[in-house]
């Protein structure tokens, strides 16, 4: 009796962000391009099955190559293109994520054969309107759980939800695009780099980055809490991380797992015979991935290649802590609470620089040097 309805309600959902992403289409051209996109590796898992290693790497690089030759038409819709909280660099990183959803189907749904994947569960499940453009990533397992969801809701529950949506539309549209104005290099430029500018260009824009992702996730989540869609968590206050490695186990949550489940444990796996390099060659290589996933400028390639260094330097540095403080100073250097916000500023600090690098042009940034 439960699947009409579930059935009926991912055809309303899809029918919905179907009729969106028409609208938005510029023109027909486009249109016959994203359906290729979205819809040749559905046709693939209802026509062979089983897929298995050949399959994903397949689908990765023809996606990517589409994506990219695709720019072109997403330039064109001057929804998108116009406007700052949407930057044509984010908006090519938010039509990848349908890429991850895709790869994660043909890794694990196509390596269980009593798993049938249908053309709405996997439209729903890959262009679904609420977690197009920037996650939350969940696992199609894990979706098709959440979707009609009919757990009861107080008046209370509801009153959260609504405020978690007026808070992430401030963000969006309020808080974030004032803090990238100040953070940009124009307004760099403008200010003659003065002390103010330069504060403002180096710690504002992980807090517009910040605000720009959590405030999109906070209206999606909500919304998807509207329609009975459990969306999963994607922060958890990132910027009390004491170090980069905790750091990335409370930003971009579901991206997180993604990388660690397709791309570090298969680097791991890959790298078996390598004795004690494989772990930190895994780790190294799966951040300088995570860079260049988000952008071809080499300046993501820096931050990927600055992001695996401080995960890599967090071993080590315990290790010295506990060989000089010993076991007992260990456990007081990690429970005072004056040293704690003292690791916080340090990894913020950290985070700053790396993100110096990060979606702006590695060649302006070279012409700040003195």
């Amino acid at each position: 009796m439960r699947r009409l309805p579930l059935a009926l309600g991912q055809a309303v959902y899809v029918v919905l962000s179907a009729s969106i992403y028409v609208w938005l289409m510029p023109d027909v051209s486009a249109l016959v391009l994203s359906l290729l996109f979205v819809y040749w590796p559905f046709a693939l898992l209802r026509v062979h099955r089983p897929l298995r290693g050949w399959a994903a790497p397949v689908v990765i690089c023809v996606q990517t190559g589409l994506l990219l030759w695709s720019r072109r038409y997403l330039a064109l819709v001057p929804q998108l293109a116009d406007s700052p909280a949407l930057s044509h660099a984010v908006v090519i990183v938010g039509v990848s994520y349908i890429i991850l959803r895709q790869v994660e189907l043909v890794l694990w749904v196509d390596a269980e054969p009593e798993t049938n994947v249908g053309f709405m569960p996997y439209t729903a499940f890959t262009v679904g309107l609420f977690t197009l453009l920037a996650g939350p990533i969940v696992t199609y397992h894990a979706f098709q759980r959440g979707f009609g969801n009919r757990r009861a809701e107080s008046l209370r529950d509801l009153a959260l939800t609504l405020n978690r949506l007026v808070n992430g539309y401030l963000k969006v549209s309020l808080f974030s695009p004032f803090l990238y104005e100040l953070s940009s290099l124009s307004n760099l430029e403008q200010q003659g780099r003065s002390l103010g500018a330069w504060v403002a260009f180096l710690y504002l824009y992980p807090c517009y980055i910040y605000l720009n992702f959590s405030g999109y996730c906070d209206v999606v989540i909500a919304f998807g809490k509207l329609a009975h869609i459990h969306l999963p968590e994607n922060f958890n206050h990132p910027f009390l991380a004491t170090n980069i490695q905790d750091y990335w186990q409370r930003w971009h949550i579901t991206f997180s797992k993604w990388i660690r489940a397709h791309i570090f444990f298969p680097l791991m796996r890959a790298g078996h015979s390598l004795g004690a390099v494989k772990t930190p060659l895994a780790l190294f290589l799966t951040f300088v991935i995570v860079g260049l996933w988000h952008g071809t400028d080499p300046g993501f390639a820096v931050f990927g290649v600055l992001h695996g260094l401080g995960v890599l330097a967090v071993g080590p540095y315990q290790a010295f802590l506990r060989k000089v403080l010993g076991d007992d100073g260990l456990e007081a250097y990690e429970s005072s609470r004056v040293l704690l916000w003292f690791r916080r500023a340090a990894c913020y600090q950290y985070l700053c620089l790396t993100m110096l690098f990060f979606e702006r042009p590695l060649a302006q940034m070279w012409k700040l040097l003195p």
